[in-house]
Formats: C-alpha cells, structure tokens, sequence
C-alpha cells in the first residue's frame, strides 16, 4: 500500500470490488435459485458426483479460504496500525 501512487484511494477500491463481487454472487445466487429452487445444496460441491475433480475442488476451496483469511486479517492489522497510527516511527527514536 505505501507503494501506491495514492495510498489512501485503497480502501475506497477494496469497497468497490467488495460490493462488485456480492453483486454479483447474490444474483447468481438469484438466478440459480429461480432456476433449480430448494433442489440445490447449500454448498454447490454437494450437487457435484463424488470423483477426483470434486477432491480436488474441494481442496483448492479449503486453500482458498486459508489464503483469504490471511488478506482478511493483514487488511485489519493494516486499518488498526493506520487508525493507532502504529505504522511510522515516533520522532527521535532509532529504528534497529
């Protein structure tokens, strides 16, 4: 982030995309629904025959979830140093 050419139009673009991306998941969500009603599962692996593609799917989702967890919580620790004003040294001390 301290990288960017305007740092502070961050969090106003992971906003946008956030509500991009459950715009559009809740209207395919919508849309499936309408289509096959309460027939879906909850979860789509569970509509899918058990074979390999469906191990595998399931593992990169379990890595997936790992990986977003980690973005999720480094973009808290971010907001909460920026908001405590953690993220530059105090004048007149030494950084090791």
């Amino acid at each position: 982030i301290r990288e960017m050419r305007k740092p502070e139009s961050f969090f106003r673009a992971l906003h946008i995309c956030y509500a991009v991306v459950v715009a559009v998941y809740f209207s395919g969500a919508y849309v499936a629904y309408a289509a096959w009603g309460s027939w879906v599962a909850g979860d789509i692996q569970f509509n899918w025959p058990l074979n390999e593609a469906t191990l595998i799917s399931a593992v990169l989702s379990i890595i997936w979830v790992l990986i977003e967890a980690a973005i999720a919580n480094l973009m808290m620790l971010d907001l909460i140093e920026q908001l405590l004003s953690l993220d530059s040294p105090a004048a007149g001390s030494k950084s090791l």
